[in-house]
């Protein structure tokens, strides 16, 4: 790829994404889920696949979009059914100063499937006794 289509491509993937500057992820550095459950491996590779450029390494926020560990993202506020349209469809600009989110199309709908399984266990984790961050 030409050093113009690699612009081109950050360019457009920074649209798509929006820019990260709500300083969200902070709460969420020192969270670490550890490995997943044997039935949410795939998922697990799947999200970092697909997912993790926007929102960072096991959901915490450190790429271009939000932190799916916000309790803005969190069941029943964002319902599974929900997290499926936003991974089929994509989705309007919501919270924080992120950019809307673009449909992943490459993902059947049984992944996007497991991708919500798996985030909603790292949800779990993240706000497990004792994990929820300091949001003082």
């Amino acid at each position: 790829m030409t050093g113009r289509g690699l612009a081109v491509l950050g360019l457009t993937a920074s649209l798509a994404c929006g820019t990260a500057d709500s300083g969200a992820s902070a709460r969420w550095r020192a969270f670490e889920a550890g490995p997943p459950p044997p039935e949410l491996k795939r998922a697990e590779v799947l999200f970092n696949s697909y997912c993790l450029s926007c929102h960072g390494r096991q959901g915490r926020g450190e790429g271009l979009g939000p932190p799916l560990l916000d309790s803005l993202f969190l069941s029943p506020l964002v319902s599974d059914e929900a997290a499926m349209r936003a991974i089929t469809t994509g989705v309007n600009q919501r919270a924080y100063s992120y950019g809307a989110m673009p449909a992943v199309p490459r993902l059947s709908v049984t992944e996007a499937q497991q991708v919500v399984k798996y985030v909603r266990w790292l949800q779990a984790r993240a706000w497990s006794a004792g994990s929820a961050p300091d949001t003082k």
